[in-house]
């Protein structure tokens, strides 16, 4: 029997290799930012092309040589195949990879190469995120080492604004399960998206590096939509969407559409937001006045109590629906409600499609009697009481509505009451705040506190009616051109 020994001390040791990248803009003459440590992210244009430096150096603490390495580009750069140099050394693969071969660099040496990119419309790349590999062999096998981010400098690339998308043709309520209309459902019933130049000109074309065709994806959030959710950009202007729907068993939910360049060439944009409800129901607009007609329309969900509501528009109004809506399933009210006291019924949405300088909406609101006894106490006939409402709102320019979190709208909320932590009124006004979900919400006011009710929505009469046999208060809500419109405790 026989043995090998082997000496203490004697194992080879594991090898040891770090490397830093350096990213450069070298479409001018001074490629930028410098490799150094103090180095800032690296800047490109957007929508153009443009010439990529990469130095790879191997650290001076390093065991081993670089004899190869991959480089991944994010997406939102896009490679031009064929574009390296030294050619001998530098090569491309459709995974947005430049290989690197035949390096041969010890520990301190570098290797500079040189590519052309088409730059996305907009937004930041992350070079970290995608990967970079090296590697101790000159083909690209053997022992693979990760990059040291800290060494490195420009590996988060911004890329100017010269291009974005937007939803044209924006979402309404709709029922759950049902295709996704846009605010003009008597024409083209589709959500579209267009890409645009930074004066809102249509691009006409897709991005530099998209030459070949590019598309927009569409998501939304929160997530759920389902059908065709990636549509060309026919010519590089419009991406059209028929059958998106999304399916929920809430009385009604808050959800916003995305769209984001199909490969990273453009930023997520998103939609204004709707409603995905169990119904839907459209009001009559002749002659551009809108009315829910005779009768009342009843609104009901789960576990709460039905209400109804009446609305008239004055003229201005291609379309409208009302829905079901209620905020008490919500785990934090909103901010401009707090202290309110819930009453357990069913509210309302109101979406529409306006004409520039559109008119006042007129809502008369029913709650049952008992209901309101069960919250706020027996009483002697028809208090007003504290109701949280949200507004979004509206371009009197354009008739167009948007969310309050908007950015490239400027607003602020409108004016309604004060109340307390325990929902009294203070005999205050507060200014209605601007939620996450678009809109801005507070404590509708009186005609009693005399607030301007040509830019503020106010309750201008209440009062008691019989609806089924039940007794039930209703509220007349004046709603003044510039906002959009829900209620619901």
């Amino acid at each position: 029997m026989s043995a090998l020994l082997v000496p203490a001390g004697g194992a080879k040791p594991p090898p040891i290799m770090s490397f830093e990248l350096c990213v450069q803009n070298a479409t001018s003459a001074t490629p930028a930012p410098p490799c150094s440590p103090t180095g800032t992210a690296s800047a490109f244009t957007g929508n153009t092309t443009a010439t990529v430096q990469v130095t790879i150096t191997n650290d001076r603490t390093s065991t081993v040589s670089i004899g190869s390495a991959d480089v991944a580009v994010p997406p939102q750069l896009k490679v031009i195949p064929n574009s390296g140099v030294p050619a001998s050394n530098v090569g491309t693969s459709v995974d947005q990879t430049i290989r690197l071969r035949n390096l041969s660099l010890n520990k301190g040496q570098s290797f500079v190469a040189r590519f052309n990119v088409g730059t996305a419309c907009a937004g930041t790349a992350d070079w970290t995120a995608v990967g970079q590999k090296a590697f101790n062999s000159t083909n690209g096998t053997g022992d693979t080492f990760g990059l040291v981010p800290l060494s490195s400098t420009g590996l988060s690339s911004s890329i100017s604004t010269a291009c974005h998308l937007a939803f044209v043709q924006q979402p309404t309520d709709t029922k759950s399960g049902n295709p996704i209309v846009n605010r003009l459902p008597q024409l083209d019933q589709s959500v579209t998206v267009g890409l645009f130049k930074n004066n809102g000109d249509a691009l006409g074309a897709c991005p530099a590096g998209y030459e070949s065709g590019c598309s927009v994806d569409v998501g939304s959030a929160p997530g759920g939509v389902s059908g065709t959710t990636n549509q060309s950009l026919a010519g590089g202007d419009m991406a059209s969407f028929g059958d998106l729907s999304i399916t929920n068993s809430a009385v009604a939910t808050q959800y916003n559409l995305t769209a984001t360049g199909h490969g990273g060439f453009a930023p997520q944009v998103s939609s204004s937001s709707f409603l995905i409800a169990q119904t839907v129901t459209p009001l009559s607009c002749p002659g551009s006045s809108c009315t829910t007609g005779n009768g009342h329309q009843p609104l009901s969900g789960t576990n709460l109590g039905p209400s109804f509501v009446d609305i008239t528009s004055s003229s201005g109004f291609n379309f409208m629906t009302v829905s079901p809506f209620t905020l008490s399933t919500r785990t934090i009210a909103p901010e401009g409600c707090t202290g309110i006291k819930p009453f357990n019924v069913t509210g309302f949405a109101e979406s529409d499609n306006r004409q520039p300088g559109s008119g006042t909406l007129t809502i008369r609101y029913y709650v049952n009697k008992d209901l309101l006894a069960a919250t706020y106490g027996k009483n002697v006939g028809n208090q007003f009481i504290p109701m949280c409402v949200g507004a979004r709102p509206v371009d009197l320019s354009t008739g167009a509505i948007y969310d309050c979190n908007d950015s490239s709208h400027a607003s602020i909320g409108w004016l309604g009451d004060a109340i307390s932590a325990s929902g009294r009124f203070t005999g205050g006004s507060a200014r209605a705040i601007c939620d996450p979900d678009g809109y801005y919400y507070g404590v509708i006011s009186s005609y009693q506190d005399k607030l301007d009710a040509t830019v503020n929505p106010t309750v201008t009469n209440w009062g008691g009616s019989q609806i089924g046999g039940d007794n039930y208060r209703f509220f007349d809500m004046s709603i003044p051109p510039g906002w959009d419109w829900r209620s619901g405790p």
